[in-house]
C-alpha cells in the first residue's frame, strides 16, 4: 500500500527489471515517476502481474523503454483496475501497450490514459489533458466503490484522486503545526511538495515582509524580535498557489514577548 505517496525510479537493465518484477500480491494507492529503460520487457511498476495479482488504484508518469512495454505492466495476468498513465512509452521492439498487455484470464477496468496511440485494451480509455481536471478525476473516484467489490478490497483503504497544477495524483492529509514561541513550523504528509511562506502583516492587511522556504519536514522561521506588524501568516502552498493546507495566524505580539 503506497498510502498515495510517489516513487521516483531511476532503472536502466540489459534485462527486464522494474520496481516489482513479478507479482502476485496487491498494489495499490500508488504513484511512480521517473523512468524504466531495459532491453527486455518493461513497465513502470511491474515486469508482468501475475495470476492473482492485482495493481489497483495506482498511477504513473514515467518513460518506459523496452521491449513490448505497458505503462504500468508489460503483461497482465492479473487484474488492473482505477488505474491512471500520463507518461511516455518507447517500444524498441514488439508493440506499446496503454496500461499492459492482457493475457488470458486478466481483467483491466476504469484505466485511463493520456498519450500517443498505443494498442488499446477494450477496457481503457485515452483521455486529454483538458479532461483530467473533472471528468477523469471523478471517473476513477466514482469507480472505486466498483473496484473494491471485483477486488475484495475495503473502499474506504483507496486515496482519492485530485487534480492541482495540471496534475493528476492522489490527495494526502496534509498538516502544519507551529510553535508559536520558536516559530517552528511542523509538516506532515507530501512535505516533498512546496513552499512554506511565512508573511508579516499590519492590522490593516497590508503586507510587511515575507519568506519563503522549500518544504520539508521541520522549518525554522527567522524573522528578528523587533519586527514590526501586527500579526504573522504562515503558509504551505504548491505550486499556483494551490494551499497544501491550512494557514496558520499567529500574534506577532506574543511572538516578540
Amino acid at each position: 500500500d503506497g498510502a498515495g505517496h510517489t516513487i521516483n525510479v531511476n532503472i536502466e537493465s540489459g534485462a527486464d527489471e522494474c520496481l516489482f518484477p513479478y507479482t502476485t500480491g496487491t498494489i495499490i494507492n500508488l504513484g511512480v515517476t521517473g523512468s524504466v529503460k531495459n532491453v527486455s520487457a518493461a513497465g513502470a511498476i511491474c515486469r508482468s502481474l501475475r495470476p492473482g495479482g492485482k495493481l489497483v488504484n495506482c498511477w504513473s508518469n514515467a518513460y518506459v523503454e523496452g521491449e513490448n512495454p505497458g505503462s504500468l505492466a508489460s503483461s497482465n495476468y492479473g487484474i488492473i483496475a482505477s488505474c491512471f498513465f500520463f507518461g511516455t512509452l518507447n517500444a524498441t521492439g514488439g508493440t506499446a501497450y496503454d496500461i499492459a498487455r492482457d493475457r488470458e484470464g486478466s481483467e483491466s477496468f476504469n484505466n485511463f490514459y493520456v498519450g500517443d496511440e498505443y494498442v488499446q485494451s477494450t477496457a481503457n480509455s485515452k483521455v486529454t489533458n483538458a479532461q483530467l481536471k473533472s471528468e477523469v478525476t471523478n471517473w476513477l473516484n466514482l469507480g472505486l466503490s466498483d473496484v473494491a467489490k471485483t477486488t475484495n478490497l475495503p473502499v474506504d483503504g483507496f486515496s482519492t484522486w485530485y487534480y492541482a497544477d495540471g496534475l493528476l495524483s492522489f490527495s494526502q492529509d496534509n498538516t502544519m503545526n507551529v510553535d508559536h514561541d520558536s516559530l517552528t513550523v511542523s509538516l506532515c504528509g507530501n512535505t516533498s511538495i512546496g513552499t512554506v511562506y511565512a508573511a508579516i502583516y499590519n492590522a490593516d492587511g497590508t503586507m510587511n515582509e515575507v519568506k519563503q522556504y522549500p518544504a520539508s519536514e521541520t522549518i525554522e522561521v527567522d524573522f528578528v524580535d523587533d519586527t514590526e506588524g501586527s500579526y504573522i501568516k504562515i503558509m504551505w502552498w504548491r505550486k499556483n498557489m494551490y494551499p497544501m493546507c491550512a494557514s496558520e495566524t499567529i500574534s506577532l505580539t506574543s511572538v516578540n514577548q
